[in-house]
């Protein structure tokens, strides 16, 4: 995105500063969106609304998963145990691999975005105590707010439907 700025005097500019960003990660289609005109115009409270309901299905899900990977892990960390108490002759005069036991564990920790949905629910209520009651939205905020699907919800169905029922019964999960 370009843009130019003008420092301003009673009398006219004093200076002009011009200057080039560059999108962060998963900005791009945003930038798009804007340059290409989809945009289009939205009560605030309808979005703010949706976006509460979809950070509290949010919220469901990732207690469902926490809840379930603490399950899973001390169901691996027992078995793990029971592994180690299994090692006959626990000082081996000859080491061998018999006697040693793996404590790697294959359980990825469940993902939380809940802070995505507070600072875009910060900024919707910002927006209307501001005085808007109408937002511009493009196509990627309409796909993120209104259907909830955000650049990282495929990973976050995938590694909590892991844990939890409610993260695999959204659809999508691969």
């Amino acid at each position: 995105m370009n843009g130019e700025w003008v420092v301003l005097e009673s009398q006219g500019p004093i200076a002009t500063q011009t200057w080039t960003t560059y999108p962060e990660a998963g900005q791009e289609d945003d930038m798009l969106d804007r340059h290409s005109g989809k945009v289009i115009t939205a009560k605030t409270s309808t979005v703010l609304a949706q976006l509460k309901v979809h950070r509290a299905r949010h919220k469901v899900v990732v207690a469902e998963a926490q809840t379930g990977y603490l399950t899973a892990a001390r169901k691996a960390l027992k078995a793990k145990l029971k592994e180690l108490d299994s090692v006959r002759n626990p000082m081996p005069t000859e080491p061998t691999p018999d006697r040693l036991v793996s404590l790697n564990f294959d359980l990825r920790m469940p993902v939380d975005r809940t802070r995505e949905y507070d600072t875009a629910i910060v900024m919707l209520e910002l927006h209307l105590e501001a005085g808007e009651q109408t937002i511009e939205l493009t196509e990627t905020d309409v796909r993120r707010y209104i259907q909830d699907s955000w650049d990282w919800t495929s990973e976050f169905r995938h590694i909590n439907a892991v844990y939890s029922a409610s993260a695999s019964l959204r659809g999508d999960v691969e």
